[in-house]
């Protein structure tokens, strides 16, 4: 449609503009204030505006061959990496950017590509399994609720492991508890992590539901009493 034709050209100046100015602001040490919402907001906007543009209209264009589309990607990136070795930085915090816009979103643009393909070439594996179908459809819930996943699975080792360390527990996010420094416990964090954010999710979203439901009701029964009234 024209609306999103428009849309497309306005996220892509949009993501352009952003991808030129935004690093030269940007905190090199990781500044903590109320800026920083803002910067992180502007760094991750290009990438954003890209996944829609792909969306929409690139992704018809999509039809070179996996193995010469990794190719190409893949050689580039080692390109880039290997001529700007100190690309790597913290997106979190905005630590340490060194190199250009034209470097950083680049690259960033480049593994995003790369995992569309590899997407598009699971998808059909994916379909298959009812599970991998429900966790792949229920991303965004998993990427707002996984530390509080994570932080349960820490507070139920710290009542069953004597050498859990309650101070790094309180103090440092990052700290995960490995019981006799196993690390294939990790698996247990995903899974039990899994299960709490799509349960927050479903429940989040049936809650909404339920108040929207009452309050369309609501609406109808004033709805009908006005027009009573008249």
């Amino acid at each position: 449609t024209i609306f999103l034709y428009s849309l497309n050209n306005i996220s892509l100046f949009i993501f352009i503009i952003t991808a030129i100015i935004f690093p030269h602001f940007a905190p090199h040490q990781g500044k903590r204030d109320f800026l920083l919402l803002l910067y992180r907001t502007l760094y991750f906007f290009p990438s954003f505006a890209l996944g829609y543009l792909y969306h929409h209209t690139l992704e018809k264009y999509d039809k070179l061959n996996t193995p010469l589309y990794l190719f190409i990607i893949l050689l580039s990136y080692c390109t880039l990496s290997f001529n700007f070795p100190h690309h790597n930085h913290t997106p979190s915090w905005l630590n340490d950017i060194f190199v250009s816009p034209f470097v950083i979103y680049s690259i960033c643009f480049l593994c995003i590509f790369f995992w569309l393909r590899i997407a598009k070439i699971l998808s059909p594996l994916v379909n298959k399994s009812k599970t991998l179908t429900i966790i792949s459809n229920n991303t965004f819930d998993i990427m707002m609720h996984h530390f509080i996943g994570f932080m349960f699975v820490k507070a139920l080792f710290s009542k069953l492991f004597d050498e859990f360390d309650f101070n790094l527990y309180h103090n440092n996010i990052w700290y995960y508890y490995f019981p006799d420094r196993e690390n294939i416990f990790s698996w247990f964090y995903i899974s039990i992590t899994l299960v709490i954010a799509l349960l927050i999710g479903f429940t989040f979203r049936l809650f909404c539901d339920t108040i929207k439901r009452i309050l369309q009701r609501i609406i109808k029964k004033l709805v009908i009493l006005i027009r009573g009234d008249k």
